[in-house]
């Protein structure tokens, strides 16, 4: 296999991880065992590409948390200023779901910003274990993340790493196994 060959390769597990990470349909660490064994890429650069495809398909949902949360506000300062008037009219609309979820993260939000005032590496260190184990669910933690922390980089550098490793070990399994018979 040529040097284009395993790029493209790289590219495409890349790009699949994108998607697993926005649609769960697509099982990435289906394709942790699979790409190394067909393609004879090395396992460490299937898990990198799948670890960083994966944390960028993630963003989205770290938007998220953002813009839930700001929601949020937004419509509490919109009923605070309605209220003054001895009025309920309201300026926007944002549905229900979208104020109660933020106010959610908020609580949440408060709770773990409380055990992360020790220091941001707390939330680092809960980004990492989730994106490596899924504890808390790696789907819904960036949404949390987003919404309590301002840094995208103190997100995307411990998910990359968690998820590179987890693809990592999992693209080593299906070696480990055969070496052993």
């Amino acid at each position: 296999m040529t040097l284009l060959d395993q790029a493209l390769v790289l590219l495409g597990a890349f790009g699949y991880a994108v998607a697993g990470a926005i649609i769960p349909v697509f099982n990435t660490e289906v394709a942790a065992v699979t790409i190394p064994l067909e393609s004879h890429v090395p396992p460490l650069a299937v898990a990198l590409a799948l670890g960083l495809g994966q944390t960028v398909g993630k963003l989205p949902y770290w938007l998220a948390g953002r813009g839930a949360e700001r929601w949020s506000r937004l419509r509490e300062a919109a009923l605070h200023r309605d209220s003054g008037q001895g009025t309920t009219r309201r300026r926007f609309r944002v549905p229900r779901i979208f104020v109660r979820f933020g106010a959610w993260l908020r609580r949440l939000g408060d709770a773990l910003a409380d055990w992360g005032r020790g220091g941001r590496w707390r939330l680092m260190l809960v980004t990492f274990v989730s994106a490596a184990i899924a504890i808390p669910p790696f789907i819904v933690w960036p949404v949390v993340v987003g919404a309590i922390d301002r840094s995208w980089w103190r997100f995307f550098v411990p998910a990359v790493i968690g998820r590179t490793l987890l693809f990592l070990v999992i693209a080593l399994l299906p070696g480990l196994v055969t070496d052993g018979h």
